[in-house]
């Protein structure tokens, strides 16, 4: 199974992401944490990267893909699949994924859209903190800490604000997605495994509704 997550930043892509991956036992593959690894160990394709991250450019769709590839294709009995975190970001990406699927026997990803106004997205991201211990993220509008001023995680009492949550940069941030990510709606809307949900609804009922059209999905594509 692969799960690919679409939203704007701020509509709760992470938090559905940790609720699916316990759920239908997948691994979380971050295009971040694949490119840092792949650096540090010092792969042929990571030492590509790091050339030219280190010049300040953004590293091809050719070198994200196989990164990307190479862990879809890896067996591994802990997991039943993957969720894709930051991956695809732009229809170029999207089609390619489409390929290694194909050529790799892999079946066709669930694409979910989470959708808010520009508004909200702005309320709840200028609303966002992180323990300065652990770096677990909280929300006080939507995801609050259980004991005011108290981590749920570490149980840590110093907490920051990330530079890109500030409204300027928010606002930065959400002009690069309607440009970028968001024509990959328009490209999937198609595809029977496509599902949008309006992202204005309490964690559990986003979740509830995601699983339930994955599993009636699944229960469809077997017969």
């Amino acid at each position: 199974m692969i799960i690919i997550l679409l939203g704007a930043p701020g509509v709760g892509k992470g938090t559905q992401a940790k609720l699916l991956a316990e759920k239908y036992h997948l691994k979380i593959l971050s295009t971040g944490e694949i490119l840092r690894k792949a650096v540090k160990e010092k792969t042929e394709i990571g030492m590509k990267a790091e050339k030219i991250i280190n010049k300040g450019d953004l590293v091809s769709d050719d070198i994200v893909c196989t990164l990307i590839e190479n862990e879809l294709v890896i067996a591994d009995e802990n997991f039943s699949g993957y969720i894709l975190d930051g991956f695809p970001r732009t229809i170029e990406q999207a089609k390619k994924l489409d390929l290694i699927c194909a050529k790799n026997n892999l079946n066709k990803p669930y694409i979910i859209t989470l959708s808010l106004t520009e508004g909200e997205i702005l309320r709840r991201l200028s609303a966002r903190f992180y323990c300065s211990n652990c770096d677990q993220s909280y929300n006080s509008v939507t995801n609050s800490t259980k004991i005011k001023g108290v981590c749920d995680k570490c149980l840590g009492q110093n907490f920051y604000i990330r530079k890109d949550d500030k409204i300027e940069i928010i606002k930065l941030r959400l002009t690069a997605y309607l440009n970028q990510t968001k024509p990959l709606i328009q490209y999937y809307h198609e595809s029977k495994n496509y599902y949008s949900i309006e992202a204005d609804q309490d964690i559990q009922t986003i979740y509830s509704e995601v699983a339930l059209f994955i599993d009636q999905s699944i229960k469809v594509n077997l017969s």
